[in-house]
């Protein structure tokens, strides 16, 4: 390998040493795989093998063993031992990628530094569930490519959709007279027990966000990339209640940016992307 080939030149040429963290567990049993490079590159090296332990089998561990259920416990438990550890620098090894963002959520107060190593997919972030929703809300809808949703006539929303939107955690961020026009618009729907919700009962949303989100004339994918981008802006600028985090901010620039590059490509090419197709890039 590449790795193999740069490590034996600075060996060789220019008299480099190399210090392995080799334990005897994976070094001597051929069975393990884990090991197999090591062996490969002690039986070759020109050099003393440096170094080797027994710690995994011979070091005196500590193992507790907690029953918790779901993700969110188990981040909640981390951060708690962690507020109660002795100890100045932990190294925290997350089995699931999908843990990061609630265990960064739940770290406790006061930590002076925070190297995470691992890197996290856009498509778990709260943003990116976020843009993906208000697709959903009109993909799902009887009434998109309809007759009647081009002449701007009795367009409607499915519920459930509405309200999984309308629900998600990143509206917390939105300034205070969203809230207020969201919160009075989910107990409409849920007093009413609406199955579908026609967007005339949106438009208190559209005029506290100050530009047509759901209601607007062209209903084609062109405009909802616009209204996400839009959308997006009002989450960065306009959060009154709640601060955005650093990680937060971040998600939403990168999410901001692959709609931003969606809207070029379609304005480029002149295309008209379907919302099927456009649901399914994303």
């Amino acid at each position: 390998s590449a790795e193999e080939r740069i490590i034996d030149f600075f060996q060789k040429e220019k008299g480099a040493q190399v210090f392995w963290d080799a334990d005897n567990y994976y070094l001597k049993d051929h069975f393990q795989e884990a090991g197999m490079f090591l062996r490969r590159h002690k039986e070759r090296s020109v050099q003393d093998f440096q170094w080797e332990s027994d710690d995994l089998l011979t070091g005196t561990k500590r193992i507790d063993i907690y029953g918790l259920s779901g993700n969110i416990a188990q981040a909640k438990m981390v951060g708690s031992l962690l507020q109660n550890s002795p100890h100045d620098k932990v190294a925290l090894v997350l089995s699931d990628q999908t843990l990061l963002m609630p265990v960064l959520e739940s770290l406790p107060g006061g930590l002076d530094e925070v190297n995470v190593t691992m890197g996290y997919p856009l498509c778990l972030a709260n943003s990116f569930h976020l843009i993906k929703q208000y697709l959903l809300l009109f993909r799902r809808s009887p009434f998109w490519n309809s007759e009647r949703a081009k002449q701007s006539v009795d367009f409607q929303f499915y519920h459930k959709d509405l309200i999984a939107f309308l629900e998600n955690p990143m509206m917390q961020f939105l300034a205070g007279p969203v809230k207020e026009e969201i919160a009075q618009l989910l107990r409409l729907i849920k007093q009413n027990k609406l199955l579908y919700v026609d967007r005339e009962f949106l438009k208190g949303v559209d005029e506290a966000l100050g530009f047509h989100f759901f209601s607007f004339k062209e209903y084609h994918s062109l405009s909802l990339i616009k209204n996400s981008l839009n959308f997006i802006k009002s989450l960065i600028k306009h959060h009154e209640d709640a601060a955005l985090s650093l990680i937060e901010e971040e998600c939403l620039f990168e999410v901001y940016k692959v709609m931003n590059r969606l809207e070029d490509l379609c304005i480029d090419f002149e295309s008209k992307i379907e919302l099927e197709t456009l649901f399914q890039i994303i």
